[in-house]
């Protein structure tokens, strides 16, 4: 429920739809393989593996 809470405070902070946030993450996340409910995925990969794969994706975006 606390993930859920921050990605839809996210959402509401862009003024974006849900898929506009969900979908990069669960990119960055599983390297864009179909997966569980987002929540429970991040769960699954733990906070540091999150965060990592997340900057690792911000760098790669940004290098292009």
């Amino acid at each position: 429920e606390d993930l859920h809470a921050v990605i839809k405070q996210t959402v509401e902070e862009l003024g974006v739809g849900f898929g506009k946030v969900a979908m990069p993450l669960r990119v960055a996340v599983t390297g864009g393989a179909p997966s569980p409910d987002l929540d429970l995925t991040l769960k699954l990969v733990g906070k540091e593996a999150t965060l990592r794969r997340i900057d690792k994706a911000i760098d790669y975006i940004q290098s292009k």
